[in-house]
């Protein structure tokens, strides 16, 4: 996806029904890309390469680990 293009989903009507014999009416919903992917810089970009490279995942599995645990527990710490 290129993140400067407008993108268009678009269902057409009759396509879902309820249990009662309803069907949808014609849903169309457009979103611009961008709003949707956003890339990260410095280190939390270089933590995205790395989960979301498979073999550097596995390399990092423990810094992966030691990272998510302590977001964890300053989630918990937040959410006290």
């Amino acid at each position: 996806m290129n993140p400067d293009e407008y993108y268009t989903l678009s269902v057409p009507a009759g396509v879902f029904s309820t249990g009662g014999g309803e069907q949808n009416a014609e849903l169309v919903v457009g979103f611009l890309a961008s709003e949707f992917i956003s890339e990260r810089s410095g280190f939390l970009g270089f933590l995205d390469y790395i989960y979301n490279t498979p073999v550097l995942r596995i390399v990092f599995a423990p810094l992966i680990a030691v990272i998510e645990f302590i977001y964890c527990i300053s989630v918990y710490l937040a959410m006290r």
